[in-house]
């Protein structure tokens, strides 16, 4: 390999390394206590945190249907969480990707809600 084709490859790999972590989702966690939950009939968990800055619930996933990527076990399991965090007065993290708070505002609301979290997680 000459030079010119090392200096090449040096001169690229900083470029996709650099473009790839730009690239890259952006994620925001929103902490707190969860106010109140919902299960519809057409099987949407919605949840309502005290980080949302409303009284708004989000969509979080579908118990009787994939929805957004989420399965309906990990939809239950989710739904088992919230119920034992919301009695145990514990702690809920929600991870989410692409948004920019999380308030209501920038997260949406009910059926109008634009992010699904990546995961659920509760804690002291």
């Amino acid at each position: 390999m000459g030079f010119k084709n090392i200096w090449m490859v040096g001169g690229l790999l900083p470029v996709l390394l650099f473009s790839s972590a730009n690239s890259a989702s952006s994620s925001i966690y929103c902490v707190g206590k969860v106010e109140d939950w919902d299960v519809t009939k057409a099987g949407y968990f919605y949840v309502d945190g005290d980080w949302n800055s409303s009284d708004e619930s989000q969509r979080m996933c579908n118990v009787t249907a994939e929805y957004d990527g989420v399965s309906v076990e990990v939809c239950n399991v989710w739904v088992s969480a919230i119920m034992a965090a919301t009695v145990a007065q514990k702690t809920v993290k929600v991870k989410y990707l692409d948004v920019n708070s999380c308030s209501a505002d920038d997260l949406g609301t009910w059926s109008d809600t634009v992010a699904t979290p990546e995961y659920i997680r509760s804690y002291k």
